[in-house]
């Protein structure tokens, strides 16, 4: 009868000390060849490493921020969309972090557009000195010269903010930044 009743303890014991551990799919952790095979679970205490079948806690300074914030129930939904990284340091501790599944080309879109968005107001301003100075006659060439000392710093500030916002707007369009 002991026996009966121990075991039964034990296994609710069990039972409920796994009821909120969270088992992180393999297919969303990324590890290195080197640390062999890896598990990674969360409970209530923090993050777990299961290397080679032996449990380590995780210290939860080393835990990506982005994962020490979301709630359990949350984290399968970002794992559809990214996964955890899991590295060994020196000392034997382990790091995780938080990786974003995304598209490629943001770098690419955010560079085109900054030049687009640079390029249009620059072609903008100083097309409409060239403008303005041509219909003074044969002043043109002081009035450029005298437009383009008072405007020139104004079209490059505008410039940069537009470099900037273009830069943004392209890099999302195209991908995740």
């Amino acid at each position: 009868m002991l026996k009966k009743t121990l075991f039964t303890s034990a296994f609710i014991l069990t039972t409920l000390s796994r009821a909120g551990q969270l088992s992180i799919k393999d297919s969303s952790i990324f590890s290195p060849k080197e640390l062999g095979i890896v598990s990674l679970t969360r409970d209530s205490e923090g993050f777990h490493v299961i290397q080679n079948g032996v449990k380590r806690s995780v210290k939860n300074h080393w835990v990506d921020k982005t994962l020490r914030s979301i709630p359990s129930d949350k984290m399968e939904k970002f794992l559809q969309h990214g996964y955890i990284s899991v590295n060994k340091m020196s000392d034997g501790d382990f790091t995780l972090n938080a990786k974003v599944r995304g598209n490629g080309g943001a770098y690419f879109g955010a560079v085109v557009g900054c030049y687009m968005g640079k390029f249009v107001v620059h072609f903008v301003g100083h097309g409409a000195i060239l403008v303005a100075s041509a219909a003074t006659g044969p002043a043109a060439p002081a009035t450029a010269m005298a437009l383009e000392a008072v405007f020139l710093p104004w079209i490059e500030a505008t410039s940069n903010v537009a470099a900037v916002g273009a830069g943004i707007a392209f890099g999302v369009a195209i991908g995740l930044i």
